[in-house]
């Protein structure tokens, strides 16, 4: 584990180089860049996919981690309207594709 832990490690630094470098006065969105980092140590440490979320953050199994995560205002609210009832929580109102794709990513 520590191995891939040390190379999401080494792609963090080289990609704020490379960004403090082409950046805007060497200015670096940090949030975005640590959540790269986090994905990337999660998915090679707990699933074994190695995504590279860093250098490629519209890779698809990122696009589908943030909208599985994604919390909105209405998202409280219909969990809470729905409880007595999950099985219509995934049949009328969140999308199963986020969901279903990292999933199939990770189970197969």
């Amino acid at each position: 584990m520590a191995p891939l832990i040390k190379e999401a490690c080494e792609t963090l630094v080289r990609t704020c180089r490379n960004n403090i470098k082409s950046g805007d006065d060497g200015q670096v969105e940090m949030r975005r860049l640590f959540g790269g980092y986090t994905m990337d140590v999660i998915s090679s440490t707990a699933f074994g996919i190695h995504v590279d979320s860093q250098s490629n953050p519209d890779d698809l199994f990122v696009t589908y981690a943030k909208k599985m995560f994604d919390i909105t205002l209405v998202s409280p609210v219909l969990l809470l309207i729905n409880f007595p009832h999950p099985k219509r929580l995934t049949t009328t109102h969140w999308t199963k594709s986020p969901l279903d794709t990292v999933l199939e990513t990770v189970l197969v």
